[in-house]
């Protein structure tokens, strides 16, 4: 595997929040951030101040100075950027391409792998709301990679430099895999606003619904990650308990008729897991299921 000397110089197109902490960790690792650009100079200016690297300004006007190169933009923006770069000349052969999303695989490098690039695939399974901590976020993390057999081996050097673990996903895989972190953190933050807004509605105070829920979030969340699913699940399908199941099913009818199917939903995975673990019988998950199936009318 190559040493950290090798790369001779890594830049970043792209200067939003996961730009910018991924190259203050690689900063802090040792490695050679040579610069930043962005489309909008001025942005690019402020995070290289902020990290003491040069900025190159806008990609538009500049080559790319480095043999690594990260593609920090948003996805919709890779394949026409990447096009970009091979079309005005500012990508080499020889050079490794690697962008940063989740949901998309190293295909949208193509244009770069077709002139004898090295084309791969970056994303820490983490969030990084803050750019300017961001870094912190690295330790510790998983991160997904793909790519071709150049690629993946400059992202495993990184992956462990960062003190990060890696994933290895197949290329067809990436959307699924990206579909299962946004369920956990996107949608568990939407779990835990509809939770609020049911308690809101049951006549709790506005100010008092997340502190009402935090202990709960707190020990479930601990739960899982100290055990597993199967054994941080309680509560009535846990145990079977078809009437209070049905209570509240009728409660939701009458005042949020519109978050039924959502609560039926959420409860079928909960059956699964009640039946994995065996705390139902056959017939208590058969029962729920005809619950759950039942049209909302």
């Amino acid at each position: 595997m190559p040493q950290k000397e090798v790369f001779v110089k890594i830049a970043f197109v792209g200067a939003g929040n996961i730009g910018e902490s991924l190259a203050k960790a690689l900063l802090l690792s040792g490695f050679n951030v040579s610069g930043i650009y962005d489309i909008d100079p001025s942005k690019a200016l402020l995070v290289a101040e902020r990290l003491g690297v040069v900025s190159f300004g806008a990609i538009q006007n500049n080559k790319l100075d480095c043999d690594v190169v990260f593609l920090t933009v948003p996805d919709r923006e890779l394949s026409k950027l990447c096009s970009e770069l091979v079309d005005t000349g500012r990508l080499r052969t020889g050079m490794v391409v690697l962008h940063t999303s989740g949901a998309f695989s190293s295909q949208e490098l193509s244009a770069a792998s077709d002139i004898g690039c090295f084309a791969g695939s970056f994303h820490p399974l983490q969030t990084f709301p803050d750019a300017q901590t961001g870094h912190l976020n690295f330790i510790n993390a998983y991160v997904a990679i793909e790519g071709d057999n150049v690629a993946k081996e400059v992202c495993l050097q990184i992956v462990r430099s960062l003190g990060c673990l890696p994933l290895q996903i197949p290329v067809d895989m990436k959307s699924l895999y990206h579909a299962a972190a946004c369920m956990a953190s996107n949608y568990m933050v939407a779990v835990v606003d509809t939770a609020i807004n049911w308690l809101v509605s049951s006549g709790v105070k506005p100010s008092d619904a997340l502190p009402a829920l935090k202990p709960l979030l707190t020990t479930t969340l601990q739960n899982i990650l100290n055990h597993d699913t199967e054994k941080a699940l309680t509560g009535p399908i846990s145990r079977g308990d078809i009437p209070t199941v049905q209570g509240h099913i009728l409660a939701l009818k009458h005042k949020l008729p519109n978050q039924v199917n959502l609560y039926k939903m959420l409860g079928e995975v909960c059956v699964d897991i009640a039946d994995r673990r065996k705390t139902i019988t056959n017939e208590q998950k058969q029962g729920l299921v005809q619950i759950f199936e039942q049209p909302t009318l």
